[in-house]
């Protein structure tokens, strides 16, 4: 599952990224499950970027942590069918811009994917909840899917990426469900560059994000 991404976004778009600079983000531009991090939403018809929590929140949820630990993920196969993701599938698709993401091999190895054209980024398919009571800002995860040719020897899903097409399809409100599902396969693998990492543990409030897994 994606748990890890890296996120920046342009000068127009800097009264969101002041937002997130106040926010509890682990570190600017580097987002785990609860970090307050920009996403693409359709309003009037135009894309507009908004500060949003990483973990899919629902007001019915029994608290606060219920979208960090159990739904920053959804899985394309189940998305129609969990109560978590159904009615955001159907009425709240967003995007998430990437400068890349990162798979967690163990050991305090990562897999960092990137734009195969430097400089570019990855448009990732995403869900959002509505502030609610547990969670003032929107609420989002990622949708994953099975892996590509490139991906599949490091980790068996990976984040739904999309086209510049594909972008305007999912966030079209008139999208029916079909077409929305026909979108939810692995991206070409020639669209992406990949390189092992090394890393230190990250805590936050004590916990080892690594330790989450998403549905």
């Amino acid at each position: 599952m994606c748990l890890r991404y890296q996120w920046e976004y342009d000068n127009q778009d800097r009264d969101v990224i002041e937002i997130l600079a106040s926010s509890q983000s682990a570190e600017p531009g580097d987002a785990f499950p609860a970090a307050i991090t920009p996403i693409i939403v359709l309003i009037n018809g135009e894309r507009t970027v908004v500060p949003s929590f990483f973990g899919l929140t629902p007001a019915w949820a029994k608290d606060e942590f219920y979208g960090q630990k159990y739904a920053y993920n959804s899985r394309s196969e189940t998305i129609t069918e969990k109560p978590t993701f159904r009615e955001p599938f159907q009425y709240r698709r967003c995007l998430v811009k990437v400068v890349s993401f990162k798979e967690n091999l163990g050991r305090n190895r990562w897999l960092r994917v990137n734009h195969v054209e430097p400089g570019e980024s990855l448009y990732i398919a995403g869900l959002f909840e509505l502030p609610n009571r547990h969670i003032p800002t929107r609420s989002h995860c990622l949708i994953t899917t099975t892996p590509n040719s490139i991906i599949e020897p490091y980790h068996d899903r990976m984040p739904v990426i999309l086209s510049e097409e594909g972008q305007r399809i999912w966030l079209d409100p008139k999208t029916n469900s079909l077409d929305s599902l026909g979108l939810l396969v692995p991206c070409p693998s020639e669209w992406l560059a990949i390189e092992e990492l090394q890393e230190e543990s990250r805590r936050k409030k004590g916990k080892y994000l690594d330790l989450f897994e998403g549905d």
